[in-house]
């Protein structure tokens, strides 16, 4: 099975959210990327599994993200899906 954000969530370790981050959180004011880091440090539990979070895939190298087409966009979509819950 494809380890995803969506299976992998609730394991989490402090390195797996700083590599998180580096994807999601490009670009982003401090504040969000901050309110991002309390979420998937303390409230992973209120992220509700969404088909466009299983992109965010862990593999042997790492975190990654898997664009369908537009990548700016869907990042942002992740984006929002953590940051709203």
């Amino acid at each position: 099975m494809q380890k995803n954000f969506n299976n992998q969530k609730a394991n989490l370790a402090d390195k797996d959210i700083d590599d998180i981050l580096k994807i999601i959180g490009y670009r982003c004011r401090v504040k969000t990327v901050n309110r991002l880091r309390s979420i998937l440090t303390y409230s992973r539990s209120i992220i509700p599994e969404h088909g466009i979070l299983s992109r965010l895939i862990l593999d042997e190298h790492g975190w990654h993200y898997c664009a369908g087409q537009d990548y700016a966009s869907e990042i942002k979509t992740v984006r929002d899906c953590i940051l709203k819950g």
